[in-house]
């Protein structure tokens, strides 16, 4: 009796090419969903710690009846200390950071005026300060970064200069011995059409990428056109990306200090950048709002609501900018929308933002 034998089936090569081949288009398809996925949890979560934020700022307005200054924190000053710590500094109680404030606190009185924050307790680097979609986790000379950064106005702001020059929401604290930094019956634009706090990415001292910022030496007029050229012929801000200088300039470099936590309406969100003309430090030149978040960036309204503006939103076209800082207080803002949105008092009327 003859027995048939079967063969066993398997798959053909060209079989196993085209089920590999399928396999490869769903992974396409999928890998671009996935992505956004992940990018939105970020975005929330950086919505979260912005609206903490906001929320830490008005307990201080609670507590105190103003607003935390961007610098030369009038109870810090009273202690003998620099102007160089940041409104950040003040709000550490707030934001759940008690003894970091304490030993903040603690160093503040015995150091000698002008040491500035070269202390280990304010290099801390706080998770609740990064956006979770910054790329930047290396820090300069050990110091904390952060993303968030305060409303100054819409206009450069310099050391020394008027009060009148500050436009923002945050500015100078201590004037001539008196708490100058803003209450909430000055913020007459309303509170939920003024910026109190915005996003920035964390600065570096290439010429391109992301965190590039220009170094626009001896100008007295920048426009955006400027900013870009300075870039485009790779004049950043010199010096090594390891010193304390370096990181006094670049925005987010340092939470504990003033200038890298100052932001400024002077052009729109993810434009060019550039650092403070024949200085390293003091405050910044051009440091818009910036994200790595797709089409815009997220900032805090002065009622503490969060919002994600696009960045096409009026800037004012591509006019220049005043680095002297020429002012003109309770006027509307010649930076559009946006600049008006930095502005806490210049009568404009903002809708649709």
């Amino acid at each position: 009796m003859k027995m048939k034998l079967r063969s066993a089936s398997a798959f053909t090569l060209i079989e196993l090419l085209v089920v590999i081949a399928i396999i490869g288009v769903l992974v396409g398809l999928l890998l671009p969903a996935v992505q956004q996925a992940r990018e939105a949890a970020r975005r929330t979560d950086c919505t979260n710690k912005m609206k903490q934020l906001g929320l830490a700022v008005h307990n201080h307005e609670s507590t105190f009846q103003r607003f935390p200054a961007a610098h030369d924190q009038k109870e810090f000053v009273d202690m003998g200390a620099s102007s160089d710590f940041s409104f950040l500094v003040r709000l550490l109680p707030f934001l759940e950071e008690q003894a970091l404030s304490d030993a903040a606190v603690a160093y503040i009185k015995t150091a000698p005026g002008g040491v500035g924050v070269t202390n280990s307790v304010l290099r801390t680097q706080l998770p609740l300060l990064l956006c979770p979609s910054e790329i930047t986790r290396d820090p300069i000379a050990g110091y904390g970064l952060t993303s968030y950064h305060c409303n100054v106005g819409d206009e450069v702001v310099r050391n020394g200069r008027p009060l009148k020059w500050w436009r923002g929401v945050f500015r100078c604290g201590s004037i001539s011995g008196s708490d100058a930094s803003i209450k909430v019956a000055e913020i007459t634009d309303g509170l939920s059409s003024t910026i109190m706090l915005g996003e920035a990415i964390v600065g570096d001292n290439e010429p391109t990428g992301a965190g590039a910022v220009a170094f626009c030496s001896g100008q007295d007029w920048l426009s955006p056109a400027d900013v870009t050229n300075e870039l485009a012929g790779g004049n950043v801000l010199p010096g090594s990306a390891n010193t304390t200088k370096q990181a006094n300039a670049l925005p987010g470099r340092n939470w504990a200090s003033r200038t890298p936590t100052l932001l400024n309406m002077l052009s729109g969100p993810n434009t060019d950048r550039c650092a403070y003309p024949s200085t390293y430090s003091g405050f910044p030149g051009v440091t818009p709002a910036s994200s790595y978040h797709q089409g815009g960036v997220t900032i805090v309204m002065c009622d503490a609501s969060v919002r994600f503006v696009a960045d096409n939103v009026d800037d004012g076209g591509n006019g220049s900018f005043n680095v002297g800082g020429a002012y003109y207080n309770d006027q509307p803002s010649r930076r559009g929308v946006w600049g008006a949105m930095a502005t806490p008092s210049g009568g404009e009327v903002v809708s649709g933002q």
